[in-house]
């Protein structure tokens, strides 16, 4: 088997993999009426502080007004809140409401049971085998999205 055979059969395991990693998650976003989509833009909000709308439109790789419709939405729930940048008064921060913040630690605790119950019973040596591999695709998949 040639490499990228291998790689093939090995992406069609990691989408098996990461299909009974999403039923751990899939019971928060029912019980938050969440799509992946909306918890991927509070988890982007988490990671990038002072998030404004352009940086949320980029994001979603969507116009400016479907992003302020997306946060909109958010925001009446408790997700999100806005604030005016006050040295640049048209300029709006997006930030976790009080309910994103729960959600998002409720997602943490999804995460460590998934490392606990599955990662935890690798070798150490695999782990770090692992953990190369994927800050190597980051940079990878980061570089490849920059120069395009």
């Amino acid at each position: 088997m040639n490499s990228k055979e291998r790689l093939l059969q090995a992406k069609r395991k990691s989408e098996e993999i990461s299909a009974v990693f999403l039923k751990e998650y899939q019971e928060l976003m029912e019980e938050y009426e969440l799509t992946s989509k909306q918890l991927n833009l509070l988890q982007f909000i988490q990671r990038n502080k002072q998030t404004t709308m352009n940086d949320i439109a980029r994001f979603l790789n969507a116009s400016a007004s479907a992003a302020s419709q997306a946060i909109r939405k958010l925001e009446g729930e408790g997700y999100l809140m806005r604030e005016v940048n006050v040295s640049n008064r048209r300029e709006t921060f997006v930030s976790l409401g009080e309910k994103g913040r729960t959600l998002l630690s409720d997602t943490e605790k999804a995460d460590v049971r998934i490392i606990e119950k599955y990662y935890m019973q690798l070798p150490e040596k695999e782990i770090e085998a692992y953990c190369c591999f994927v800050e190597q695709m980051h940079r990878l998949v980061n570089g490849v999205e920059e120069s395009e």
